[in-house]
């Protein structure tokens, strides 16, 4: 089906079935690079039973707390240098929320007495830096992550230094681009910082399959979590997405990759809905784990911003992802296989032998022989 224009774009929440989940970047991504493997992977969410740890999830999971710690500090310290008390409020608020989301098991009144104590050890120094990471320091102490013999990279030891060169940056750009709230009154308000999202998306089209040329509807259930709203207080408060990834290598290629994002075209639409303003700014916050120790960057970020008709770019994506997605959830052994995808990220895919079988032999491996193995963001 040729997409002849994008009319419109509209979202709203979502309000269909429970058992829905809806589908995330990770999952248009995946099945966008390989159908096969994204249907079988994330929409039937099937996997081989694996025995190892997924230290990149678990790794990526404990730093992104870090940086939510971050951000919810950056609003109690705004409160103190504003001497806004409700500021303040709204910082600890947040904090409640990700210490509780981070250490297993404990309840609101030890969130509480835990956040105190780490108070308390802040008085002991005179740095933001060192302030900030007592924080980050016994999030990751107490979260239950530990190091794993077979990964010799993301071992706490590394976490704590990259976010030492992650925190010291990000202290500077938080001065420009304070988190986004919306009532700074409202202990219970909307705040910028780690925003889950469950959304319906309507996307309006013109085809040229027929003449007359068609009109037709595509609704997506669309979820996910922003990592950062922010608003640029040298550019009229305008908004801006903070985007965190953490990688082993921080070079161009690995930068490159932003300035066309579907992730940040979605992200920047979903930004809009939610604080119901204007966002066509973006900046990636990247950080390396192990923080390279002679050429290299520990820390990079960049401007990646959108104009209006990327989300032009991005529905057409969306929709011919979708599309692939309902045509072949039903057969997955039937899925076009995109074999440039079978060594991404210079690993063989677990996949490559179910792939080689044929038709019939994949359909019995993926009822019989493979797990169900689900990752939801909204979960995380």
């Amino acid at each position: 089906m040729m997409i002849n224009d994008i009319l419109s774009i509209n979202i709203d929440k979502y309000s269909g079935p429970e058992d829905d989940r809806g589908v995330d970047f990770s999952i248009l991504n995946s099945v966008s690079t390989c159908p096969f493997y994204g249907i079988v992977r994330h929409i039937l969410n099937k996997n081989f039973v694996v025995n190892e740890r997924n230290m990149a999830l678990e790794c990526g999971d404990l730093c992104h707390k870090c940086f939510a710690t971050y951000r919810a500090l950056s609003i109690y310290y705004r409160g103190i240098n504003e001497n806004k008390e409700k500021l303040k409020l709204i910082g600890v608020h947040q904090l409640q929320r990700f210490f509780l989301e981070a250490i297993p098991d404990i309840t609101e009144e030890q969130a509480n007495d835990f956040i105190l104590d780490c108070f308390e050890r802040t008085e002991e120094f005179t740095t933001m830096l060192a302030k900030y990471t007592v924080f980050s320091d016994f999030i990751i102490d107490n979260s239950g992550y530990y190091d794993d013999p077979e990964d010799k990279k993301r071992t706490i030891s590394n976490i704590k230094d990259s976010l030492t060169h992650y925190c010291s940056n990000f202290l500077n750009l938080v001065e420009d681009e304070p988190v986004w709230i919306e009532n700074e009154e409202d202990i219970n308000t909307k705040v910028g910082i780690e925003i889950p999202f469950d959304v319906y998306i309507k996307i309006k089209y013109s085809t040229e399959i027929e003449k007359p040329t068609q009109i037709k509807e595509k609704l997506i259930h669309f979820i996910g979590k922003l990592d950062g709203i922010h608003y640029r207080i040298n550019d009229n408060n305008s908004l801006i997405i903070h985007e965190n990834k953490t990688a082993s290598r921080l070079d161009d290629s690995w930068l490159g990759q932003w300035y066309k994002s579907h992730q940040i075209t979605g992200y920047c639409l979903v930004a809009n809905y939610f604080t119901k303003q204007e966002c066509l700014q973006a900046r990636i916050l990247g950080m390396q784990i192990p923080a390279p120790k002679t050429t290299g960057y520990a820390f990079r970020m960049e401007r990646v911003d959108r104009e209006t008709f990327n989300y032009s770019d991005w529905a057409r994506w969306v929709i011919e992802t979708t599309d692939i997605i309902d045509e072949y959830k039903d057969i997955p052994e039937k899925a076009p296989m995109n074999t440039h995808a079978c060594c991404k990220y210079y690993k063989q895919c677990a996949f490559i032998a179910l792939c080689c079988s044929n038709e019939e032999e994949r359909l019995r491996t993926i009822n019989e022989d493979m797990i169900i193995n689900e990752w939801n963001p909204l979960n995380d």
